[in-house]
């Protein structure tokens, strides 16, 4: 029996996801103002009037906040910002050849 996958349940490549956010972000900015949270939209979209914010709380604020919200260590806690933060840069660079903290 053949098998029918549809179109959202297919696998999706760079090319494809790249393009994909791209319309969305470009569709939504010409209807409104829009603030979007990560994702690298300001490099994906390369429209005009983009601002580019970074925020980063300091690393012991980052480690309190984990730790009591994760109900670890500090140890731990450390770890997993380590691997949120590396996780934030591979993607930026994997997506849109660009360092995560390149103004």
């Amino acid at each position: 029996m053949k098998s029918i996958v549809t179109k959202w349940e297919k696998p999706v490549n760079d090319a494809r996801y790249i393009s994909g956010l791209q319309s969305v972000i470009r569709d939504l900015a010409k209807s409104s103002s829009i603030v979007v949270r990560g994702r690298g939209v300001s490099l994906s979209s390369r429209l005009p009037g983009i601002l580019r914010v970074l925020i980063v709380a300091p690393l012991a604020l980052r480690v309190k906040r984990v730790a009591e919200s994760s109900k670890s260590d500090e140890q731990n806690a450390k770890k997993e910002i380590e691997k949120y933060d590396s996780s934030r840069r591979e993607f930026i660079k994997r997506y849109f050849h660009e360092a995560l903290e390149n103004p």
